[in-house]
């Protein structure tokens, strides 16, 4: 059996979701599970489902009433939870459920599979049915992902780009990614946009645009170096991670400013 932790930023306002997930991981998993609950918005029902998550004595809270990003909150999630001593670390959206044995091949292939920097899965996609991959949606990000690459970029925020740009860092460094196909995990994928306020996609929308903007300036023109600058490698250290190039701040590191400190 093996101590599994499960990262999820969570957004919705449909509190539901979040406890199906969180259900269905219990309930079909054969491992020690240990939620780590990152709130991205200032939903009361979010909370309230946070707060009852707690109570199962397996989860760990953290009450955030702001979109973070997703670099920003994948970042802390994986540091504490192979800190906390994590055999395997998933990240997973919140908008997603999973059906019997699911979180244990993915569990079987991260630990047989630990050349690789992550072992994603496939399911199927409610919102536009079919059957697809799922990328980052629920993976598991290896340890030796953290020692050789280090911590997704913070400079991408609210997201979009952070997984493309951790792959493209892969890429370059020959990492391997395994992909599971026999899992059957599901997603309502669209979810969290279809939950925003006229405002608050606005303001999503903007940032991502300016996060596509920093990522094409980091690697456009197949440059093999961030900015094409020698001097960067690929690894962002962890101590680095909430501004690992100065002098090209993207949106996430100015947004993070705005919150300071709390962020």
């Amino acid at each position: 059996m093996m101590n599994v932790a499960i990262v999820v930023p969570t957004y919705l306002n449909q509190a539901t979701m979040l406890h199906r997930l969180c259900a269905t991981i219990r309930e079909t998993s054969s491992h020690r599970i240990r939620f780590y609950l990152f709130k991205h918005s200032s939903w009361p029902v979010i909370h309230r489902e946070c707060e009852c998550q707690v109570l199962n004595g397996d989860t760990t809270y953290f009450p955030f009433c702001w979109n973070r990003g997703l670099s920003r909150t994948w970042n802390d999630g994986l540091l504490l939870g192979y800190h906390d001593g994590a055999d395997v670390v998933i990240l997973s959206n919140d908008d997603i459920w999973v059906t019997d044995g699911d979180v244990d091949v993915v569990v079987d292939a991260a630990i047989t599979h630990r050349e690789c920097a992550a072992v994603n899965c496939v399911g199927y996609n409610h919102t536009s049915p079919g059957n697809i991959g799922l990328g980052f949606s629920f993976i598991a990000i290896n340890p030796i992902a953290l020692q050789t690459l280090g911590c997704f970029d913070e400079n991408i925020y609210p997201c979009y780009w952070e997984d493309i740009d951790y792959v493209r860092r892969m890429t370059l460094y020959d990492m391997p990614m395994h992909t599971v196909m026999t899992t059957n995990v599901q997603h309502l994928m669209g979810a969290t946009r279809r939950s925003l306020s006229k405002k608050e996609l606005t303001e999503f929308n903007k940032a991502a645009t300016a996060s596509k903007v920093y990522y094409d300036n980091k690697w456009g023109a197949d440059k093999v170096h961030p900015f094409g600058d020698s001097r960067y490698k690929f690894y962002i250290a962890p101590d680095d991670r909430h501004n690992p190039y100065p002098g090209h701040e993207g949106p996430g590191v100015q947004y993070a400013q705005r919150w300071g400190a709390a962020a």
